[in-house]
């Protein structure tokens, strides 16, 4: 209770100072529910609110604190301490069904982890729930493909997910979820090194085997399999796409 006490006077000491932008800011934060007024949060409130005032962030970024985006299954948003986080952008904010900006794609995907961390449940289970391909539903609901609204509703129930999630993973993607050209995550990096030494390889051999052309990306499926082996398990990834032949008009 002193948490939102706290938060709240610091809300109305800021729009005192500048009514509207403070009003809006005060919408978005409320009604969400109590638990989630922590002291870490209020600290980010109190920050947040002076730079709201002074123009130098938007409504949208000054939310970050604590949100149903970061609690959108029901069990969290009831249950538990929200998790303070940065990652919303400082665009415009659009109404949610709490009140907020529509959550993007990659927003959903980061909710869909926590949900399925929470629960204990596997990829390959949340594929099965959609009678989908393993690597396919993986990155659908990473954000990299649309759904059927039957399959965004399947695993919205199976997550505990709400509407505003929902209906995000029926959206068209804008596909690419890098954030650099050379990516830093370790895992990702080895196919970025194996591309850089065998690439040239493959082009070749296909060129060979195939003519002028390419493998697509679009008419396209890959699997990644577990083969245990003496020194140790090998991880298997096989890209399967169709030849494509270079061809004028």
């Amino acid at each position: 209770m002193r948490a939102v006490a706290t938060s709240r006077a610091a809300e109305r000491r800021v729009e005192s100072r500048s009514p509207s932008r403070a009003s809006e800011l005060q919408a978005r934060l409320w009604p969400w529910p109590s638990a989630c007024a922590t002291t870490t949060r209020v600290a980010h409130v109190e920050s947040d609110l002076r730079h709201v005032q002074r123009g130098r962030i938007g409504v949208a970024k000054a939310t970050r604190g604590c949100q149903p985006p970061m609690c959108a299954s029901r069990h969290c948003v009831e249950t538990t301490p929200c998790v303070v986080d940065d990652f919303l952008e400082t665009a415009p904010a659009t109404p949610g069904k709490y009140g907020m900006h529509t959550i993007t794609k990659k927003e959903a995907g980061q909710i869909i982890v926590h949900a399925k961390t929470r629960l204990g449940l596997t990829w390959q289970q949340l594929a099965e729930a959609i009678d989908a391909p393993l690597a396919w539903a993986t990155s659908a609901l990473l954000g990299q493909h649309p759904m059927s609204k039957e399959q965004a509703t399947k695993i919205a129930r199976v997550l505990e997910l709400n509407d505003d999630v929902t209906a995000t993973l029926q959206e068209q993607p804008t596909r690419g979820a890098l954030e650099a050209a050379v990516p830093t995550d370790p895992t990702i990096y080895r196919f970025y090194e194996v591309l850089q030494v065998y690439g040239p390889t493959i082009k070749e051999l296909i060129h060979e085997k195939f003519g002028d052309g390419i493998m697509s990306a679009i008419n396209f499926k890959i699997d990644v399999e577990r083969r245990e082996d003496p020194g140790g398990a090998r991880v298997v990834v096989i890209m399967d796409g169709k030849y494509l032949k270079y061809q004028w008009g």
